[in-house]
């Protein structure tokens, strides 16, 4: 699977427009957002040539975020077209369960803030059944029900602003070492609890999805892999905290790895957690569970 960035032009009677830029996993998957687009809002949709995406855009892509790049601001994407890059209807069938509105209203941003960080785009953590948000230089602990924020329906609203309006508490902190244990511990809890959210490489063989390094360990979406991380590269799991550093697969490896010539590779959505060790631009983790699977793709060592 390769992922691509398009630029989706609607335009209205009025001749006004959006100006979307898309991620999809091919073109016809992109022509099939500017036609929902389209009979959406009753108008013309018209898709440019696709373009290299910035990594930036394909963590959006793996967390369901689309850009607005005319209003300069993510758009909700359950309706209409996108959720985790797939229509939300049926593919052959584009009369849509809802028509809500468009944009993210600021008590929308809540919403995802407290039930779906994985959308917000930003870096955060799980701690048990709480969330914490990052916006450097401050965290920001998430309440457990999502409040009635001030001005709900106003679009266009700074995340940062939303996430310091309903936080139960903040935190101004320097992002050095583990800063999360640290964050945790400020907020009163548990830094064993914390489960991360990150980007692990693997090899594909018959339709598995396989460590690169032993060659045998097997990574199911759903499922948790076990090993406690030591240091001196002495056990765990690695992982990538940064979607750029898996290096489109191309991940340093130790001469006896058992699939270093694999010819296919797959990066996967991972969480992750346990006690850990972070190296220089990867992390030993004692625990990975895939979440899903961002893009497959030939590899040539």
């Amino acid at each position: 699977m390769e992922i691509n960035a398009y630029t989706i032009h609607v335009y209205s009677k009025s001749d006004d427009w959006m100006t979307l830029r898309v991620i999809a996993q091919d073109r016809h998957e992109a022509e099939r957002a500017a036609l929902a687009y389209s009979e959406y809002y009753s108008s013309r949709a018209e898709i440019e040539e696709e373009f290299e995406p910035w990594p930036k855009e394909i963590e959006r892509y793996a967390r369901g975020l689309i850009w607005d790049v005319k209003r300069q601001a993510y758009i909700n994407p359950d309706p209409p077209v996108y959720r985790w890059g797939e229509l939300t209807s049926d593919q052959d069938d584009y009369t849509y369960r809802n028509k809500e509105v468009y944009m993210l209203t600021k008590q929308q941003i809540a919403e995802m803030m407290v039930n779906r960080p994985e959308r917000v785009g930003c870096s955060f953590f799980r701690i048990g059944g709480r969330v914490v948000l990052t916006f450097p230089p401050k965290s920001f602990l998430m309440p457990v029900e999502v409040p009635v924020v001030s001005d709900p329906n106003r679009e266009n609203f700074r995340f940062d602003q939303v996430a310091e309006e309903i936080a139960e508490k903040a935190i101004t902190h320097s992002r050095r070492g583990n800063w999360q244990q640290r964050v945790a511990e400020a907020f009163g809890l548990d830094p064993n609890q914390i489960e991360y959210e990150g980007y692990k490489v693997v090899a594909v063989e018959n339709g598995k999805y396989l460590s690169l390094f032993d060659g045998t360990t097997e990574y199911k979406v759903g499922e948790r892999v076990v090993q406690t991380a030591k240091r001196g590269h002495k056990g765990g799991l690695y992982v990538f905290e940064n979607f750029s550093d898996c290096m489109e697969g191309d991940v340093a490896l130790p001469s006896n790895a058992a699939l270093k010539y694999c010819p296919q590779r797959a990066i996967l959505y991972v969480a992750f957690g346990g006690k850990i060790v972070k190296y220089k631009n990867k992390i030993a983790a004692s625990w990975v569970r895939p979440l899903r699977v961002i893009e497959t793709f030939p590899f040539y060592a």
